[in-house]
């Protein structure tokens, strides 16, 4: 009976345990943001009031712009890269300026503009400007982790 009853203890204690088992903390926002290059991908187009979105990325970036990516770093830089191809050999080939999460983490404010981040993952992000355009289109970038 003691034997028995030892057996189980031992049971219960090594269950007890198997539950404790450490799993990775879901990462902040700036976690997902920071120290990787962010390449565009694609720029949608919604009207407003229409559920039509179309991608614009060939029309409005040259494939000169194509290449270029963001890098965000800790304590909030923001490092604008022209990437490989420059379409000006004049153009600097990096930009630095600030950047700022804000209302719970779902703005983000860098080169003098904010964004609603509608998606950030640890590959994608994707951002909407929070200024509407005079010509009442919504546009979405589309950012893949390079």
């Amino acid at each position: 009976m003691n034997k028995l009853t030892l057996l189980a203890a031992g049971a219960i204690l090594f269950s007890a345990c198997d539950d404790d088992k450490d799993t990775p903390p879901t990462p902040s926002r700036t976690d997902l943001l920071v120290d990787k290059d962010w390449v565009l991908k694609d720029y949608l187009e919604t009207t407003i009031g229409s559920t039509t979105t179309t991608s614009v990325y060939a029309e409005e970036y040259d494939a000169c712009e194509q290449d270029d990516f963001i890098r965000f770093t800790r304590p909030n830089l923001a490092v604008l890269n022209e990437g490989p191809t420059k379409c000006d050999p004049d153009d600097l080939q990096v930009e630095e300026t600030t950047w700022t999460l804000a209302n719970n983490d779902v703005t983000l404010t860098f080169n003098n503009q904010e964004y609603d981040i509608s998606e950030l993952t640890d590959a994608s992000m994707k951002l909407t400007p929070r200024v509407v355009p005079t010509n009442m289109k919504i546009y979405t970038l589309v950012y893949a982790k390079k």
